[in-house]
């Protein structure tokens, strides 16, 4: 939800948090799924882990935190 409000333009500014404070547009877990689907980056090279492990990872760690909340 916060990365959401994060990305989203803001009406009076008409440009989002996130760019306001890094320069940039955000990327977030949906953006780089939608990049790996039809093979426009090879991000794989530059992570860590595959991005599949990463977002099963994180979902699981969103979840643990839910329960915490």
């Amino acid at each position: 939800m916060l990365w959401a409000l994060r990305e989203v333009p803001n009406a009076t500014t008409g440009t989002s948090p996130y760019m306001l404070v890094y320069g940039r547009s955000p990327r977030g877990p949906l953006a780089v799924l939608k990049e790996l689907w039809p093979g426009e980056s090879d991000t794989d090279a530059s992570l860590a882990q595959p991005v599949e492990d990463y977002l099963l990872d994180l979902r699981s760690k969103l979840s643990e935190a839910a329960e915490f909340a």
